[in-house]
């Protein structure tokens, strides 16, 4: 929504204010339903800049750091988690 503001009448005279208009608007929102009407029936809108960087990361072969993936848990820490003696 704040990429495109007049798109979804987000009001504000400064970022603190239009993020608090978005966040109104988006609370009377199914979030699934807006997601699927904008990806599908609605295309004419500008993609947030977190989504084209992170598109760009993947057209560029970006892949996570197994060190610093977010949830990811190492086969030793999953058996001992669990009381599994691999031994």
């Amino acid at each position: 929504m704040l990429a495109n503001p007049a798109m979804f009448g987000v009001e504000g005279a400064t970022p603190d204010a239009q993020a608090s208009s978005a966040w109104e608007k988006l609370d009377e929102l199914k979030k699934s339903d807006f997601a699927l009407k904008h990806a599908i029936d609605k295309t004419d809108w500008v993609a947030p800049g977190y989504i084209l960087d992170g598109l760009k990361w993947l057209a560029l072969g970006g892949t996570p750091d197994a060190d610093t993936a977010v949830g990811q848990v190492a086969p030793a820490d999953v058996t001992e988690a669990a009381g599994v003696d691999d031994g």
